[in-house]
C-alpha cells in the first residue's frame, strides 16, 4: 500500500495525477518547519477562539475580527480623555495630586479619568490580541516587515505611556515607581545626580520640574504613536483605521459604563517619608514592578531590550524560502488596471507602454511590495498574472478536471488557512474516485475568477461554493469581500450573467469550522448568495435583532470586567515589618553640612574638592554601609553624589551615620545619631545639603529658575537673562558688573542684597515703584539669599 502524502504533497498534487497541473506550488509555501509550527499555534489559538464564536452567535460581534481597528478607535479616546485630563492638570508634586484629586471630585472629570484608564488597558490587550493574531497568520516577513515593526515599537510606547500616566497622580504607586527607576538610576553616577536634583532632596523644589519631564515623555510618546500608525498603515491600500461604526457605539457604551459605575479613586499622596505595604497596580501596564523591585536592574531590563528586539526580529529570524512576486505576461496584459485596483498592498501600478502599442497600459509588480497572496490573479480577465511561475490555465484545468470527476460533483473552492486547518483531511486525499464533493486550495479566495464556477458547471458539477475566512478576518484583508462582489456583478470581473441564479454558495466561517461549512444546511443546500455578507462594515445595529445582541453584549461586558479587575490588583511592594534608611546628599568635600556646628563665613581657607567623602552607617553598633565616594564634575560645582537606601526591620534602632571628607581630618563629622523607632513602611530620611562658604552660585540658579509663587522668588517671571529683553523688570544680564558702581559707598553684595529686601529704595529709570515683589525677605533664608546674590554676581 503507498505511503499517504504529506498535507504540502497532497495540497501541490505530488503523488497524485495532479502533480504536473497544480496551480499552487504548496510545497513551498508549507512544506517548511516555520510554517508548520505557525499552522499549530493558528490550530490551537481557533481552538480557543471557537468558544467566542459559539458564545457571540453572529460573526459581527466578535470581537477577535476587529482588534486591529479596536486599538485605534480605542488610542482616540484616550487622547480624547487625555487632552481634557490635561486641561486640569499642574506640575509638583503636591499640586499634581491635587490636580487629580480635584478631577477625581467632579462627577465629570472622575467619569473621564476612568475612561481614560478603562480604554488605556482595552487598548493593550486588543493590541497584544491583534499582534499574536498576526503573527500565527505569517503576516510578518516580507514587505510586511515594516508594518510588524511598527506594531511592537507601537506596543512599547503605549506601554511606557501608560506607565508615565500612573507616575503623574503622584499617588503611592508613583513611590513604587520611584523605587523602580531608582535602582536603574543609582548604578550611574549622572542617574544619582537626576535622582537627588529632581526627586528626593530639598534640590527638587516643589518637583515641577521632575513632572514636566514625565508628562513629556507621556505626551511624546503618544505623538510618537500616531506617527508610528501612520508607518504601520503606509503599505496598504484602502486601509481601515476604524472599526464598523456598531463597534464603535458598542465599545464606547460599555467603557463609559464601565467608568461611571466603577470610578478609578485615589490612593493616598506619594510623602517620600512612607514605604506602601499594600498597593493597587495595573497588570496591564504595571506588570514589570515586581522583577524590576526585585531582579539586578542589568539583568532585568538588558532582558526586557533582548526580548523586544527578538520580536521586533521576527521576520528575519523566522527563515523560510522566500515566495517569488506574481509574473505579469505583458503580452496577454490588457491594461485593464482591474489588478492594481484590487491589490491590498500596493504592489501594482499600471505604467505606459511604447507609443503605438495596442494596449496604453501594461501591469507591473513591484517585488518588494507584493506578498503573493494570489488577489490579483483573480481580478485577471486575459490570463496575464501567474502564481510560483506556473500559468494561470492550470487553475482552470484543475476546475473541469475535478468537476468532470462525477455526475453529481460539489466544487468547493478555499482558502490556504481552511485548507490547512479544518480542510485538512479533505485535501491530504484529493481526487478520491467518484467522490461527489471536490476541495480546491487557493491561496486566497480572492484568487478565484468568477468564471472558475462557470467552468465547473460547464464541466458537470451540480453546485460550487466559495468558503473563505470570517467578516474582516482575511488573511489577504479584502479576498472575501472582493470575491463577493464579483459574485454580485458589483466588480469587474464580473460572474457571467448566464450563472447568476446558478446553485453557488458563499460560506465565511473560521478555518476550523470548514467541515461544518461544506455540510449540507437542514434545509439540504448551502445558504445562496447574500450581499454584504462578507464585510462587517455593512451590519448596522438598526436591522439588527435585539436578542441576539445580548450574547455579544455580555461577552464584551465580561471582558471589560476582567479587565477592571486586572487594573486594581493588590501587591505589596515591599516585605512585611520592614522599614528603610534613605541617605542623600550632594556633597562638596570641605563645605560644611547646613544645620551642623561647624566652620561657616567668607574667609575660610579653600576646602579640597578633589577629597572623596567617607561614610559609616552603623546600626545597632554593626556597620551596614561603609563606602566611599568620589567627587565628580569640574570646577567649583566638584561634589560627590550619594543616595544609598539601606532596608531594616522595623522596630527601635540606634543608628550612628558619620563622615569623613578631609585629608588629615582626626575624626569624622557626625551627622546623626539618634535612637528611633521606626514602624514598618517608615523611611529615616538622612538628606543634608552643604552650608554656606559665601553663596553657592549654582543653588542662586535654581532659585531664579524655580516658578512656585509665594514659596521662592520666581525671578525668571520678572526678569531675563538676555540682553535688552524687558519682562516686567529689567533684563539681569550684566547685573554684576552694574551692582559695583549702582550706588556710591555699597558693595555689589550689599546693593543687591538692600534691592532685594527693600526693591524700592532704588527705582531703576523707566520703572516705576512697587513692581517688585516686597515680601522676598519673609520667602527667603539667609542661605538662599547669599545663593542668589553669589548667582546674580556671575551675570557680568
Amino acid at each position: 500500500m503507498p505511503p499517504k502524502p504529506s498535507s504540502a504533497q497532497a495540497l501541490s498534487g505530488q503523488g497524485t495525477e495532479m502533480q504536473e497541473i497544480g496551480p499552487i506550488n504548496w510545497e513551498i509555501r508549507q512544506n517548511n518547519p516555520v510554517r508548520r509550527t505557525l499552522n499549530f499555534f493558528e490550530r490551537i489559538t481557533l481552538a480557543g477562539e471557537s468558544f467566542v464564536s459559539r458564545w457571540v452567535g453572529r460573526p459581527e460581534f466578535n470581537p477577535l475580527y476587529h482588534t486591529g481597528t479596536l486599538t485605534v478607535f480605542l488610542l482616540l479616546i484616550i487622547l480624547a480623555t487625555g487632552v481634557y485630563l490635561t486641561l486640569f492638570y499642574q506640575f509638583g508634586f503636591e499640586v499634581s495630586y491635587v490636580a487629580v484629586s480635584k478631577i477625581e471630585a467632579s462627577l465629570i472629570g472622575r467619569i473621564i479619568r476612568a475612561l481614560h484608564r478603562y480604554a488605556s488597558g482595552a487598548a493593550i490587550l486588543v493590541a497584544l490580541l491583534h499582534g499574536w493574531r498576526t503573527f500565527f497568520m505569517d503576516r510578518f516577513r516580507g514587505p510586511r516587515w515594516l508594518a510588524w515593526v511598527s506594531g511592537v515599537v507601537m506596543a512599547v510606547f503605549i506601554w511606557g505611556a501608560g506607565v508615565t500616566g500612573y507616575w503623574m497622580i503622584w499617588d503611592e504607586r508613583a513611590t513604587v515607581l520611584n523605587q523602580s527607576l531608582f535602582r536603574v538610576l543609582e548604578t550611574f553616577r549622572t542617574g544619582i545626580n537626576l535622582i537627588l536634583n529632581l526627586i528626593v532632596t530639598d534640590t527638587a523644589g516643589t518637583g515641577w520640574i521632575f513632572m514636566v519631564v514625565i508628562i513629556t515623555f507621556h505626551l511624546g510618546l503618544s505623538a510618537l504613536i500616531g506617527g508610528l500608525l501612520w508607518y504601520h498603515l503606509k503599505r496598504l491600500s484602502r486601509p481601515k483605521w476604524l472599526p464598523p461604526r456598531y463597534w464603535m457605539w458598542l465599545t464606547l457604551g460599555l467603557l463609559v459604563l464601565g467608568a461611571a459605575l466603577v470610578p478609578v479613586g485615589n490612593l493616598p499622596r506619594a510623602d517620600g517619608v512612607t514605604l506602601p505595604g499594600s498597593v493597587s497596580v495595573d497588570l496591564w501596564y504595571l506588570f514589570y514592578l515586581p522583577a524590576a523591585l526585585n531582579w539586578p536592574p542589568l539583568l532585568f531590563w538588558g532582558g526586557v531590550l533582548i526580548l523586544i528586539s527578538l520580536v521586533s526580529a521576527v521576520p528575519w529570524l523566522l527563515i523560510r524560502k522566500p515566495l517569488a512576486p506574481i509574473a505579469v505576461d505583458a503580452d496577454r496584459c490588457t491594461g485593464c488596471t482591474l489588478c492594481a485596483a484590487d491589490c491590498p498592498y500596493k504592489a501594482i501600478s499600471m505604467v505606459a507602454r511604447e507609443e503605438g502599442h495596442k494596449h496604453k497600459l501594461l501591469a507591473v509588480i513591484d517585488p518588494q511590495m507584493c506578498v503573493s497572496c494570489g488577489v490579483c490573479v483573480g481580478s485577471c480577465p486575459p490570463l496575464a498574472l501567474s502564481l510560483h511561475g506556473r500559468p494561470p490555465e492550470t487553475l482552470w484545468q484543475e476546475t473541469v478536471t475535478r468537476a468532470s470527476k462525477s455526475k453529481d460533483v460539489k466544487v468547493v473552492f478555499t482558502c490556504e488557512r481552511h485548507a490547512y486547518q479544518g480542510g485538512k483531511s479533505f485535501v491530504e486525499t484529493p481526487n478520491p474516485a467518484g467522490s461527489d464533493l471536490q476541495v480546491i486550495p487557493l491561496t486566497c479566495i480572492g484568487m478565484a475568477h468568477p468564471d472558475l464556477a462557470a467552468k465547473a458547471f460547464e464541466a458537470g458539477a451540480k453546485e460550487v461554493q466559495f468558503v473563505g475566512c470570517p467578516l474582516e478576518d482575511c488573511a489577504n484583508r479584502e479576498g472575501n469581500v472582493w470575491l463577493e462582489q464579483r459574485l454580485f456583478g458589483q466588480r469587474k470581473p464580473k460572474l457571467r450573467r448566464a450563472y447568476v441564479e446558478a446553485p453557488i454558495s458563499t460560506t465565511w466561517v473560521a478555518p476550523n469550522e470548514f467541515k461544518k461549512a461544506i455540510l449540507p444546511t437542514p434545509k439540504g443546500n448551502q445558504e445562496p448568495l447574500e450581499k454584504g455578507k462578507a464585510t462587517a462594515y455593512g451590519f448596522s445595529l438598526q436591522t439588527a435583532n435585539w436578542r441576539g445582541l445580548i450574547p455579544g453584549l455580555g461577552l464584551l461586558g465580561l471582558i471589560l470586567a476582567g479587565q477592571i479587575w486586572l487594573s486594581d490588583f493588590t501587591y505589596r511592594p515591599f516585605p512585611a515589618n520592614q522599614a528603610m534608611v534613605e541617605i542623600a546628599m550632594s556633597h562638596k568635600s570641605g563645605y560644611p553640612i547646613h544645620g551642623f556646628p561647624g566652620p561657616e563665613g567668607e574667609d575660610l581657607p579653600a576646602p579640597d574638592l578633589s577629597a572623596p567623602t567617607h561614610l559609616v552607617l552603623t546600626i545597632d553598633g554593626t556597620n551596614v554601609l561603609d563606602e566611599t565616594y568620589l567627587p565628580g564634575g569640574d570646577g567649583p560645582t566638584r561634589a560627590a553624589q550619594i543616595f544609598e537606601q539601606i532596608m531594616l526591620p522595623s522596630g527601635e534602632h540606634h543608628v550612628i551615620l558619620s563622615m569623613n571628607d578631609q585629608p588629615g581630618q582626626t575624626a569624622p563629622a557626625i551627622l546623626f545619631d539618634e535612637k528611633v523607632t521606626l514602624v514598618s513602611g517608615q523611611e529615616l530620611t538622612l538628606h543634608f545639603t552643604d552650608g554656606s562658604i559665601g553663596g553657592d552660585p549654582a543653588r542662586g540658579e535654581q532659585l531664579y529658575y524655580e516658578m512656585a509663587l509665594g514659596q521662592n522668588v520666581s525671578c525668571r517671571v520678572c526678569h531675563s537673562l538676555d540682553p535688552g529683553v524687558v519682562l516686567v523688570g529689567p533684563s539681569f544680564d550684566g547685573i554684576g558688573t552694574r551692582a559695583e558702581t549702582r550706588i556710591p559707598g555699597m558693595t555689589a553684595k550689599e546693593y543687591l542684597r538692600d534691592s532685594i529686601l527693600n526693591p524700592d529704595h532704588y527705582k531703576v529709570e523707566g520703572f516705576e515703584d512697587r513692581q517688585m515683589l516686597q515680601n522676598f525677605g519673609e520667602i527667603l533664608s539667609e542661605e538662599q539669599l547669599d545663593d542668589l546674590i553669589a548667582f546674580l554676581l556671575t551675570l557680568k
